[in-house]
């Protein structure tokens, strides 16, 4: 949703997704976007490039980590506030 590409993980809890697609967030860094994302739309993540080593041909700047071990309803309330992405 929101325009995020995710990468569904395999036995985890949490969301890796290419948040570059995303039009408020598409010409900021991981760093930026995990940011803009907390103050602006009241969810937060974690930049994505903490989950890769230095040598990795990744490109590591385009992805943000999120936590799904909340509760049902926190989820849902995470999902409503990405709403606020499409009125930037």
């Amino acid at each position: 949703a929101a325009g995020f590409q995710v990468s569904f993980p395999q036995g985890a809890y949490y969301l890796f997704v290419d948040y570059t697609r995303v039009p408020a967030l598409e010409n900021m860094t991981s760093m930026q976007a995990a940011m803009f994302l907390l103050e602006k739309v009241g969810v937060a993540c974690v930049p994505g490039d903490n989950f890769f080593g230095k040598d990795s041909k990744e490109t590591t700047n385009k992805y943000l980590r999120f936590a799904a071990c909340r509760s049902y309803e926190d989820l849902e309330e995470a999902a409503r506030r990405f709403e606020k992405l499409a009125a930037v």
